[in-house]
């Protein structure tokens, strides 16, 4: 994935590993923090978070496809 960023991106590249490094340490902080959140958020409060998630990558994943198609078929966005 850095390899692709790297390609594309116009920045600083220490921007870009920080941007990393930072998105690694969040994941790591909840990943650590999961049990608490467990009781805090209790069951309602998980599915509604799991729903949440699940609406967030079904709309990445449909605009990476129009990005794509539009892509192929040579369609300005």
């Amino acid at each position: 994935m850095l390899i692709t960023l790297r390609t594309t991106f116009d920045g600083p590249l220490w921007e870009l590993y920080l941007a990393v490094v930072l998105a690694w340490a969040a994941t790591a902080l909840i990943l650590l923090q999961a049990a608490f959140l467990q009781r805090f958020l209790g069951p309602r409060g998980l599915t509604a978070i799991e729903r949440l998630a699940g609406m967030l990558l079904i709309m990445l994943s449909v605009d990476m496809l129009l990005d794509n198609l539009r892509s192929v078929l040579h369609i300005a966005a």
